[in-house]
């Protein structure tokens, strides 16, 4: 840990303190004296607090992502509904920690990009103080409801969910993802501990399933004769009877088939959970995190604001004390948000958490074949077929200027759930955007359709009365059959099964004519054999 007079020195400067008071209004506030927290629940009013808690033996300051009403009113014995009521909100903040400083910018820059993708541009980002960084999005910009309850009072249910939702979904550059898969594969299983098998998973390359290495083998190979052996032995030391010197080993895999599809074609991917430390299973009420301009005590480096679209470039002597500068790039600046931004990256995270969840009803309800017995439709897939769809539907595949990314969200589990396979799904999509004006960017389309074909689970689309949808997009123009459904799904789901009913009902009604039909030519060929 470094001297004191470092921390006191850092703490003495004004806008260092500005900056800490800033970051501290409406929130618990935790200082840390070496390795020791002291009082909780504290808070900073003033920014002299600051360096008078320093020369009090403060090292560093720890801030809660929840703000309260009062801070000083918590105890350890409240229960859920008590914080609920005493809290004001919760910023949205991803702490991301791995062992490899390139490794940990390249992971905070994707979940950078896939938070913007999702329509949010209030994201801020600091260096953590050691290994890793804070991603932040105020809670201005979070939707003020969530599955039907206030936000404000999901935490920290909704921060975990999102939270392990970027980290599942984020894909790592080609480049990096080949470089760790090649000649640093060996370093990062020894700095973390873990197998081949925890760091890699196998993707087939037909239906995009992921799968783990199942059925693991040793290669044993004699660097000084060649000789190679094959055994399903985890032997630490083995001879080679040729010419009796140690043989290196080798982590090899038999070759099997995708339990999904079949394929017997692989591609490795970097399981991004495996080496990230991402601190969301530890998240509760009153979780603190470093603040803004507060130091390490391992380190010594000083948690520092940057521009969250230069992450990459960032470099730890930065944040070295005596080079640290106020950023213009503030740390979950309420200014800079905008009211419900986060709404589509909040529903497709609680819609992936809820197909974990194996809600069974729903599923088996989606799974179940709307055109069983109808011959028209074999040639889609049993999919209903567009005349079909309701008019909200019809009207974004015409084409939408405004909201693409939820109208994308909405269509890839409207089809999904009307029977479309992926395919068709990937395909019909990609004509729609052509006529959008802009499209949207086709990474970003397929990486929506890829992430739905991953999870193997249907959800329905929002409901019809869900106002951020499609009354905000503009195409809720209900016809008369509107009125009897409350989701998009069901609408066509009826009237296919309508239709179906009428078909079997006509073909009921023209067997019965052929019946009759039938009979009367047999009471014709009687009556004629009794005159003869």
């Amino acid at each position: 840990m470094p001297e004191t007079n470092i921390f006191l020195k850092h703490y003495s400067r004004k806008e260092i303190q500005d900056e800490i008071c800033y970051n501290a209004s409406g929130r618990e506030v935790a200082s840390k004296y070496g390795e020791q927290f002291g009082k909780r629940p504290d808070t900073i009013e003033y920014p002299n607090d600051v360096f008078e808690l320093a020369k009090n033996g403060a090292t560093s300051f720890h801030v809660s992502e929840e703000i309260w009403k009062n801070p000083l009113r918590l105890s350890t014995d409240m229960r859920k509904h008590e914080l609920d009521s005493l809290r004001a909100g919760w910023d949205l903040i991803i702490d991301i920690d791995c062992p490899y400083w390139d490794y940990s910018k390249a992971i905070a820059h994707s979940i950078i990009n896939s938070i913007k993708e999702h329509g949010i541009n209030s994201i801020s980002c600091k260096f953590s103080g050691n290994k890793g960084f804070h991603i932040g999005v105020p809670f201005e910009s979070l939707p003020e409801m969530t599955g039907g309850k206030e936000t404000k009072t999901l935490f920290p249910e909704a921060a975990r969910n999102v939270m392990a939702y970027l980290i599942y979904h984020i894909d790592l550059d080609e480049r990096l993802t080949n470089k760790i898969l090649g000649k640093d594969i060996a370093s990062l299983k020894l700095k973390t501990g873990k197998s081949y098998d925890e760091l890699v998973v196998r993707i087939c390359s037909s239906c995009k399933s992921e799968s783990r290495q199942s059925e693991k083998k040793f290669e044993y190979i004699c660097a000084y004769c060649s000789k190679s052996e094959v055994s399903d032995k985890n032997e630490i030391f083995k001879t080679c009877q040729r010419c009796n010197r140690q043989m290196e080993k080798k982590e090899i895999f038999s070759s099997s088939k995708c339990r999904k599809c079949g394929s017997s074609n692989f591609a490795e991917k970097l399981n991004l959970q495996s080496i990230i430390n991402v601190d969301s299973i530890l998240i509760s009420s009153r979780h603190l995190y470093r603040m803004p301009y507060s130091m390490h005590e391992k380190s010594g480096l000083v948690s520092v604001p940057i521009n969250p679209s230069e992450v990459l470039r960032f470099e730890k002597k930065e944040a070295e004390a005596a080079n640290v500068k106020i950023s213009k790039h503030g740390f979950l600046k309420k200014e800079n948000a905008a009211k419900n931004e986060a709404i589509l990256l909040f529903e497709e995270a609680f819609g992936w958490k809820s197909s974990l969840d194996k809600d069974e009803e729903l599923r088996a309800s989606l799974e179940r074949p709307v055109f069983e017995k109808s011959r028209e439709f074999e040639a889609l897939q049993k999919a209903v077929p567009e005349e079909l769809f309701p008019p909200c539907a019809k009207l974004i595949l015409n084409g939408i200027e405004d909201g693409k990314k939820r109208a994308l969200f909405m269509m890839v589990n409207f089809l999904s759930s009307v029977g479309w396979d992926y395919d068709m799904i990937e395909k019909r999509l990609i004509e729609w955007n052509e006529k959008n004006n802009p499209p949207i960017r086709q990474n970003y389309l397929l990486g929506q359709i890829r992430y739905a074909r991953q999870i193997k689970k249907k959800i329905l689309p929002p409901n019809c009365d869900n106002e951020m949808y499609m009354k905000d997009l503009g195409v809720c123009k209900p016809d008369n059959f509107c009125a009897r459904i409350k989701n998009p799904a069901n609408y066509s789901i009826r009237k296919a099964r309508a239709v179906l009913n009428n078909k079997e009902k006509k073909g009921s009604k023209k067997k019965e004519e052929v019946k009759i039909e039938q009979q009367r030519e047999q009471g014709k060929e009687k009556e004629g054999g009794s005159q003869n």
